[in-house]
């Protein structure tokens, strides 16, 4: 009922960057996370059945992220985007950090995995504190957020930075570099996400 009135809400205009427009996109592109939504805020993972849970897979396959914190971000879309800067910023931390412990035990897959869901943690702390909702498991979403809201100057910075991740969100699935290839693949999106992790931190004010 209260998605109902909501969508209705945003029909009639009265709302341009907020939630009932975030959830009206997105059921207008995936009706089926709309569903999950309702269904992880009122139940939890454990009131979805399969074919949800394979759902949830599919995204978390998509932004490098775990199931439970892809759970978590789908329960909390009715939130505003503002009110998820904290959590942005530690899924990011988490990931980051675990890219490099794997990295340092020689598991190219999964720190390359880990260093894209970072990445992509790190573009949706930049989108919610502006107010945005990023879809980051949809790279044309991704896409669509550095060009519409990336100063001209940091632009390139930021798409060398996703494409560079990508490369490693690769790997995790066709294991297709070597690990000469590896190691140089994975300083350049270091040296990336460290650039832009401090224009962002510096910009935000984050310590």
């Amino acid at each position: 009922m209260f998605l109902e009135v909501k969508l209705e809400s945003v029909n009639e205009g009265k709302y341009i960057n907020s939630t009932p427009k975030i959830l009206f996109d997105v059921l207008r592109e995936w009706p089926e996370l709309v569903d999950l939504h309702i269904k992880l805020r009122s139940g939890g993972v454990e009131s979805i059945g399969d074919a949800d849970k394979q759902v949830l897979m599919e995204v978390a396959e998509a932004c490098g992220w775990d199931e439970k914190d892809v759970a978590e971000e789908i329960a909390n879309m009715d939130l505003h985007p503002s009110e998820r800067v904290y959590r942005y910023r530690e899924i990011f931390s988490n990931y980051y950090e675990l890219a490099k412990r794997f990295a340092e035990a020689g598991n190219t897959t999964q720190a390359a995995e880990k260093l894209w869901g970072a990445a992509l943690a790190l573009i949706k702390l930049y989108a919610a504190a502006k107010g945005i909702f990023v879809a980051h498991w949809s790279m044309g979403k991704v896409e669509k957020f550095i060009t519409s809201n990336i100063g001209k100057e940091h632009k390139k910075l930021f798409r060398d930075l996703i494409d560079k991740a990508h490369i490693l969100h690769e790997h995790f699935y066709e294991k297709h570099l070597d690990f000469q290839s590896f190691k140089e693949r994975w300083d350049e999106a270091i040296e990336l996400l460290e650039k832009v992790k401090n224009i962002i931190f510096e910009e935000l004010k984050i310590s």
